[in-house]
């Protein structure tokens, strides 16, 4: 175990050993790293004897209910419940959590910002960030370097967070460190086949009816594919940009999905060395370099037009400065 961890660890225990009433929170529209972290660190602090919340305001529960402790998160404000420690999960700054604005944070809260984002504004009264894999890889080390004991429930989520935030060990953020920290989840009794099988082999009608609507309007310019779907398309909780990324030829993707208030929820992949996250930021969003996400106010037609436009000129400029930038 490295000096770092360890100086880490003893400072997230210092924190919670402080500690009387633990929330914790994640990023809007959570995905499994964001919910398999706070489940797993949930878990833990119970162990320690910890009384401990985890709320997610706008979250859709189905995909995680196989998820230990799944059922106990919270949707509405927990507004009776007198927190003096905040945990915030993968989320770059206090604005990407769900109904920050209504959550009663009082000045004597300590804040314990965990995260491996590249553009995390340290926000916090305690910076956990680091380049890593996912913070599910990140809580097993800390886990580890806190002596705190992993359950299979543990496991199991701190697995889901992996895998996912990995896009099943393929992307190019998977190390030798978190093939070793999923094995010894697995010797912990996290079963990976099952636990692929509840993530991917769930799909309902309504989520192939997405898709297809998704592939039907799909375009595709040079390096450029992307792809809408309407407020009116079937709801689900598909991740339909993980489906243009089959595509062989373009090299960035976007999905742009419609949401209510004149809002569009858009999601960027890219395989090349191009830094979405910083192009993401003109435009109030950010994430990873290769993996990026915005939340734009504006209509549909009118979003896809300026976001692609102002892409295709930023990989224009991309591609002239240096032709040997593409990882494919």
């Amino acid at each position: 175990m490295s000096e770092t961890y360890k100086a880490l660890g003893a400072d997230v225990r210092q924190q919670i050993d402080s500690a009387e009433k633990i929330l914790i929170v994640s990023h809007q529209f959570p995905d499994f790293d964001a919910i398999g972290s706070s489940l797993a660190l949930q878990i833990a602090l119970e162990s320690m004897g910890k009384e401990v919340l985890t709320w997610s305001a706008g979250m859709s529960p189905a995909p995680f209910l196989f998820l230990p402790k799944s059922e106990t998160i919270q949707t509405t404000v927990p507004e009776s419940y007198d927190f003096d420690t905040l945990f915030v999960l993968d989320s770059t700054d206090l604005g990407r959590v769900d109904s920050i604005d209504v959550l009663p944070i009082s000045e004597n809260v300590r804040v314990i910002n965990i995260d491996h984002h590249v553009d995390n504004t340290h926000f916090g009264d305690l910076n956990i960030v680091m380049t890593i894999s996912s913070v599910g890889e990140l809580l097993s080390h800390l886990f580890d370097a806190m002596a705190i004991p992993i359950s299979t429930d543990m496991a199991t989520c701190l697995y889901a967070a992996i895998c996912f935030d990995t896009g099943r060990f393929a992307h190019s953020n998977v190390t030798a460190e978190t093939m070793s920290a999923c094995a010894r989840l697995i010797q912990k009794g996290a079963q990976p086949s099952k636990i692929v099988q509840e993530m991917e082999e769930t799909k309902t009608s309504d989520d192939f009816e997405c898709l297809r609507k998704g592939l039907s309007r799909l375009i595709i310019r040079d390096t450029l594919a992307f792809t809408s779907l309407p407020r009116s398309s079937t709801k689900s909780a598909i991740k339909l940009v993980d489906y243009l990324r089959l595509l062989k030829t373009p090299d960035t993707f976007i999905v742009f999905q419609e949401l209510s208030g004149k809002r569009v929820k858009i999601n960027l992949r890219t395989r090349t060395a191009f830094n979405l996250s910083e192009f993401a930021a003109r435009f109030g969003g950010g994430g990873h370099k290769k993996a990026s996400g915005i939340l734009y106010k504006g209509l549909l037609d009118p979003t896809i037009q300026k976001i692609t436009r102002a892409l295709e000129e930023a990989l224009r400029q991309f591609y002239t400065h240096d032709t040997e930038n593409r990882d494919n």
